[in-house]
């Protein structure tokens, strides 16, 4: 489902890194399987992830040295979020 890959590629940028699975079954996994309209299920990976500390707390979310560094760069160079070829480069 596209919503579903959607849901997956908000999730890692709003992380700053890719998900683990047991990130993926909490955050995405989960939420379609609690409701079958995929509206809604979109609406509640949203709010779990834009809730969560490894969004609000960038030093809090548990991110591989590769991933933290590629995000504090990022955060001073351009105030915002490590782009893909940032994320890639951290792979």
């Amino acid at each position: 489902v596209k919503v579903k890959a959607f849901a997956r590629t908000f999730a890692e940028r709003a992380f700053r890194r890719p998900l683990t699975d047991a990130e993926k079954a909490l955050f995405i996994d989960r939420q379609f399987e609690a409701t079958p309209d995929l509206e809604a299920a979109m609406k509640r990976v949203t709010l779990l992830v834009l809730k969560s500390p490894r969004f609000l707390y960038p030093d809090a979310a548990g991110a591989t040295e590769h991933y933290a560094v590629a995000s504090r760069l990022a955060f001073a160079i351009w105030d915002g979020p490590p782009d893909r070829a940032l994320l890639e480069a951290a792979a």
